[in-house]
């Protein structure tokens, strides 16, 4: 799909429809007036009559019958005024755009009133999230998929293109970006291997240097927690490290992603229903990879490094056991009471290992916990940290974005939840209260004196079926949301 930007008259603008965005009870913009009067006020009179009323969801298709260069406008509803959010916009984005492909257009364009640069970058992202298609291993019906070919912006004032336009531009580069990253996710685990993973890492350059860890370096490194999940499997697994250094940088971020690319839970062998959807446990590492993608586009002011451990988790006559005691790379023992919640042994080994480039905060990104999911649902990542300021950053940034958060507590009581008595600590808390929190918590333990933050993504980064403008699958959550805080770092 091809996106745009378009000026000139509003009548003499050649496309297949002009959607307008209206709100309940608001008076029209001067370019509604100017297509009304064309056509003898017959967008006036669907709203005299009551056939639309500019509510959340609605849209109604008038045909301009040639008295315009457009061949039909569509009028998409955005409820109260008082009630809107930049959310609202991206749903009605989506469901316009799905109602333009129903209607078999493949040539759009979109007024929206008030339109700046950072709204645009915006909705342009997500009109790119919403033609995401993995189809990938289909070999019959892929021609069937209805597409947008082109969706322009429309924008009253020419003296402002230019920035319009690199607007734009970044929104392309984010949206490929995710889309790109959902492909990994979504990806089979025969296909997505800890060493595969590496390669796809490689192919993302122009100013990253990616270097691949294998067992033997890790062994070097004393890298116990995350050689303890790997026993169990036959794929080697891999630290992939990647680095954006540029010339000149005050602050450097680390980010963690977990890069689980299949997890059966080991020894504590999950149910059978809906394992298939455990190719998907590397989705913080894909999201680490999307990031890292648009870096290395955008070239912030600001060091990025990714690094990403990763590894299967299968039972087998090597796996670890409940009861083993493993050594991590910082020194501390771990019994593993629980093989399934390996995800935070693999990261507790990498925040450690990220410590070494004297970061200014590290943000590690997990599907780590079902506790998560049964908390906040698809709405929203749980978000835990030792420290406000950088909590607050991130909350901002998710506002923003609409990839949401909540903050969850993280007090010394549940920090006494994983004390060891055989070792250290415990790789789980008592039983399944707090789930998230004591996950959390043991991560702490290899974060030193850094400011760190934790996004769980377990419900937000998958979604089971589909959901506005993400299908079932994949989101890429966290991209977005990374990405507008390194943008907007130094505020």
């Amino acid at each position: 799909m091809q996106t745009g930007t378009i000026t000139g008259q509003i009548d003499k603008i050649k496309t297949e429809a002009l959607v307008f965005f209206i709100f309940e009870k608001t008076k029209f913009i001067p370019e509604i007036n100017i297509i009304d009067k064309k056509l003898n006020g017959a967008v006036s009179r669907i709203f005299d009559k009551k056939y639309f009323k500019g509510e959340e969801k609605e849209i109604h298709l008038i045909d301009t019958h040639e008295k315009v260069k457009a061949d039909k406008i569509i009028i998409v509803g955005l409820g109260k005024n008082e009630k809107f959010r930049t959310e609202t916009l991206r749903r009605a984005i989506f469901s316009v755009i799905n109602y333009a492909k129903n209607h078999s257009l493949k040539d759009i364009t979109f007024i929206l009133n008030n339109l700046n640069p950072e709204t645009l970058e915006d909705v342009g992202t997500v009109s790119t999230l919403i033609e995401y298609n993995f189809s990938h291993y289909k070999t019959q019906d892929r021609a069937k998929i209805k597409k947008i070919e082109k969706i322009n912006f429309y924008l009253p004032d020419e003296k402002k293109i230019s920035n319009f336009k690199n607007s734009l531009s970044r929104a392309e580069i984010i949206g490929k970006a995710v889309n790109w990253s959902r492909d990994l996710i979504n990806h089979p685990s025969n296909h997505i291997t800890p060493k595969m993973l590496a390669k796809y890492a490689k192919t993302i350059q122009n100013g990253i240097k990616t270097k691949i860890l294998g067992k033997k370096e890790m062994g070097k490194l004393n890298m116990g927690l995350v050689l303890g999940v790997a026993k169990g499997s036959d794929e080697e697994p891999q630290l992939i490290v990647m680095d954006y250094k540029p010339r000149k940088y005050k602050d450097t971020l680390v980010l963690v992603g977990k890069g689980l690319t299949f997890d059966s839970g080991g020894i504590s062998l999950k149910t059978a229903e809906k394992m298939e959807e455990m190719k998907m446990d590397m989705a913080g590492a894909g999201a680490v990879m999307g990031i890292m993608k648009v870096v290395s586009e955008i070239k912030p002011n600001l060091r990025i490094i990714g690094v990403i451990p990763a590894t299967e988790n299968l039972p087998s006559g090597k796996a670890i056991k409940p009861g083993d005691i493993l050594t991590s790379m910082s020194g501390k023992t771990v019994e593993v009471i629980n093989t399934d919640a390996e995800g935070r042994l693999v990261l507790g080994d990498a925040l450690h290992y990220a410590q070494k480039y004297k970061p200014t905060a590290i943000i590690d990104l997990a599907t780590l916990t079902g506790s998560c999911v049964h908390t906040l649902g698809n709405e929203a990542a749980g978000l835990l940290g030792n420290e406000q300021k950088l909590i607050d950053k991130i909350k901002k940034s998710a506002e923003i974005t609409g990839e949401r958060v909540w903050q969850l507590p993280l007090w010394d009581e549940y920090r006494e939840q994983i004390k060891g008595e055989l070792a250290d600590i415990n790789n789980v808390g008592e039983g399944r209260q707090a789930g998230t929190i004591t996950a959390a918590a043991f991560l702490e333990n290899f974060t030193g004196n850094c400011p760190w933050a934790h996004l769980d993504i377990a419900g937000t980064a998958i979604l089971s079926k589909p959901k506005y403008y993400h299908s079932k699958g994949a989101t890429g959550y966290g991209i977005r949301l990374i990405i507008n805080l390194i943008e907007n770092w130094e505020k």
